[in-house]
């Protein structure tokens, strides 16, 4: 199944831009949802407070400061945000900016 029915063609690769920490809330809804993306998409996550040492996850994980990097690399076909209203404006308009 495609991960989005309806749709015609390959979506193959997922920016989600979400904490990684499960001991907050938003943290745990992040990576339950980028963990279930990962079954069916090529994932590619940034994690604003990684640093850049081992995970243990089963995808790619980058800090904040490779977003532009990451976004220029990969050409997302999907990018998913679960940020608090603090950082997530930085964050889209970076990914504007590298891909307008």
């Amino acid at each position: 199944m495609p991960p989005c029915a309806g749709y015609v063609g390959a979506l193959t690769a997922l920016l989600a831009v979400t904490s990684a920490d499960p001991s907050a809330a938003l943290g745990r809804v992040g990576l339950g949802v980028v963990r279930a993306a990962a079954a069916e998409w090529e994932v590619h996550h940034i994690v604003p407070l990684y640093s850049g040492g081992p995970h243990g996850l089963r995808w790619r994980v980058y800090p904040a400061s490779r977003l532009a990097d990451v976004v220029a690399l990969v050409r997302p076909d999907l990018v998913f945000f679960m940020l608090g209203p603090s950082l997530l404006p930085a964050f889209v308009k970076e990914i504007g900016r590298v891909a307008p």
